[in-house]
């Protein structure tokens, strides 16, 4: 099953075994770390082989970069470097607070970061820009890792985790000190199989973070009743296209999830929408600026009732 460590707790140490990716080297490089121990509970992403102090940080950060999507490196717990893009907004003042903070998992086979792949004059996109710090890891499945069920797609679940959790518990700092990131306030989104990833982080990740946007995507039945305990404990935002010509992703194999999300008592939503597959993109992060307000809207995890995050 997978889990997550109510914050404040000890981390969880994440293994994979998988192929060594190159380090980029990047100007101005700055380094936000977060120690992990491991646990002695297991799950499909966990191995019990023990990490002595291992480190994740991101590398490469130039924090007087505002405005501007900027590539980086980020450090998982077994010391692989894996692309990833940060958005830091501009801030109208020189004294900043931590900011509301996305995490945007890509379509399959896609390495273009959120920003880079919208529209950004769109009404959408101009409240991102303007509200949010965006963390977009670059994932580089192909096909036959769609379901996490290969060698390589567990290790791309394994490292996002990591990431995310590395934002949890650490933030992201600059050399002065200031945070960027409200811990309390972070959300995963994800289109296709950014969306299946999605449901993942945030059935691992319910106690924690403050909210999941999954759009045009798919699960694993095989796993349904894992994501639905966890994702039934925060709120969750499904955008899906309704087409009845819609073949990749089609909604009737979304609605068995939904519907034990909300058995649970789980926080749903679902905007259907009428379009094709690869347009459900547009409505739900340009078009309008519902889905971005809906997650300010959830406002950050302190303050509301905590998830036991045991699944």
């Amino acid at each position: 099953m997978w889990y997550e460590t109510p914050r404040g707790g000890s981390g969880v140490g994440w293994q994979q075994d998988g192929k060594q990716c190159k380090r980029v080297d990047v100007a101005q490089r700055h380094d936000s770390r977060v120690r992990l121990s491991p646990r002695n509970a297991t799950s499909k992403w966990q191995s019990t082989e023990a990490a002595a102090e291992p480190v994740c940080k991101f590398n490469g950060v130039d924090f007087t970069a505002v405005g501007h999507e900027q590539r980086v490196t980020f450090v998982d717990m077994k010391g692989k470097a894996h692309n990833a893009y940060v958005y830091l907004p501009s801030a109208s003042t020189n004294v900043r607070e931590a900011w509301p903070t996305v995490v945007y998992i890509p379509w399959l086979g896609s390495e273009s970061p959120l920003i880079e792949s919208s529209r950004t004059h769109t009404a959408g996109m101009q409240v991102l820009m303007k509200r949010f710090v965006v963390i977009s890891p670059m994932v580089g499945l192909k096909c036959k890792d769609a379901y996490f069920n290969t060698e390589k797609g567990q290790e791309a679940i394994t490292w996002v985790a990591d990431l995310v959790r590395t934002l949890l518990h650490l933030g992201l700092k600059d050399d002065r000190g200031q945070q960027w990131v409200d811990r309390d306030f972070v959300s995963v989104t994800g289109a296709s199989l950014g969306g299946g990833v999605t449901y993942v982080i945030g059935s691992m990740f319910s106690s924690t973070l403050s909210c999941v946007a999954p759009v045009a995507a798919y699960h694993d039945s095989a796993k349904r009743r894992e994501l639905a305990e966890g994702l039934s404990q925060l709120p969750v935002y499904c955008v899906h296209s309704k087409s009845h010509t819609e073949r990749t992703c089609p909604i009737k194999n979304e609605e068995p999830l939904w519907n034990a999300i909300q058995n649970r008592g789980g926080n749903l939503q679902v905007e259907r929408v009428q379009c094709k597959h690869s347009k459900t993109f547009n409505h739900a992060y340009e078009i309008g600026d519902w889905l971005w307000r809906w997650i300010l809207g959830q406002g950050p995890r302190r303050g509301r009732g905590t998830a036991t995050g045991t699944e």
